[in-house]
This record gives structure tokens, C-alpha cells and sequence, in this order.
């Protein structure tokens, strides 16, 4: 039981580390100027999964050249949710009484800019399949399957070792 354990964090941790260099490459997590997963990026596990798809140097230019087009567009957006998340923190810290009333305008237009930028984000991801061969989507899905499956053997292993704490404490909620 414990290799077992033992190889799947020695394979999660060599998974992180194959995607450093691609991650780097691109600019950061999802595309350039470190867009993350959620509104404004492309799922870890599909960035991740491009390293085995063995792109081309060309098929890497052309992501490159995705994400450049695409921070021309999300990168003004971005600069809209910096400036709402800081007129909702001088709201929130400034004297006086605040209601949520009082934040939801800011609330709404930040769901709307966040709805942009994911629309941008699969348009970049269907960009990137587009310049991919079937075999190199074949070997993503298969790499992307193991992921899904070790992710959920520790999940399984984690919930069994915090389910049998013996303290009486209950166990952190589990994502």
C-alpha cells in the first residue's frame, strides 16, 4: 500500500515537473502573463497534456503566437478586474456601513469581464486542437485520462487516511 501511494506522488510530482518547462516557455500557468486556470485560462490538465502530445517547434510557435493574440485581448480585461477588485476592497476597508447591495454593481460588471475572458479561453484552446494531428489529441486524452486517474487515487487515499483520524476531529472538507 505504501509504494503504492509512494508511486503516485513520485508520479504527480514528475507530471509537475515535465509541466514546469512548458508553463515557463508559455509565459506561466495557461498563456502569457500568468493567466490561471478559471476565467482567463486553459485547464492545467489540457497545458500539461500538450507535453506529450510532442508538438513540433512550429506547433509550438503557433501556441505561442495563440496565446500573444490572446493576451492583446484578455490583458486589458484583466486590468478591468484589478480595478474593480481594488473598488471593492476600498469599499469593503473605507468608513461607514457597506451592504451587498453596494458591491453587487461591481459584482455584475466583474461577472461579465470574467465571462469575456473565458469565452477567449476556449476560443484559444479550440485554436490550439486546431493545430494538433489526431494522433497528438489521442495522446493528450490518454495522458489526460491517467491524470484524472491518479488525481482520483489520492483522493481515495486521502479521504481513507482523514476518515480514520483517531483524535475525533472531523476530517477538512474535501474539494
Amino acid at each position: 500500500m505504501f509504494k503504492r501511494v509512494l508511486a503516485a506522488v513520485a508520479l504527480i510530482a514528475a507530471a509537475c515537473l515535465i509541466s514546469i518547462p512548458l508553463l515557463a516557455r508559455e509565459g506561466g500557468p495557461g498563456g502569457p502573463q500568468g493567466m490561471h486556470h478559471g476565467p482567463g485560462g486553459l485547464p492545467p490538465s489540457f497545458m500539461m497534456s500538450l507535453r506529450a502530445a510532442n508538438l513540433s517547434a512550429t506547433q509550438w510557435q503557433q501556441v505561442h503566437q495563440i496565446f500573444q493574440n490572446s493576451h492583446a485581448t484578455v490583458g486589458p480585461l484583466f486590468k478591468q478586474l484589478h480595478s474593480i477588485d481594488e473598488q471593492i476592497s476600498a469599499k469593503l476597508l473605507g468608513s461607514g456601513t457597506v451592504a451587498v447591495s453596494d458591491l453587487q454593481p461591481l459584482e455584475t460588471q466583474a461577472e461579465s469581464i470574467h465571462q469575456q475572458i473565458d469565452a477567449q479561453s476556449l476560443a484559444d484552446a479550440v485554436a490550439i486542437r486546431n493545430i494538433l494531428s489526431v494522433d497528438q489529441i489521442s495522446k493528450m486524452a490518454a495522458f489526460n485520462a491517467q491524470m484524472s486517474s491518479l488525481h482520483q487515487q489520492i483522493e481515495t487515499l486521502m479521504r481513507g487516511t482523514a476518515t480514520s483520524n483517531s483524535a475525533g476531529v472531523p476530517p477538512p472538507p474535501m474539494e
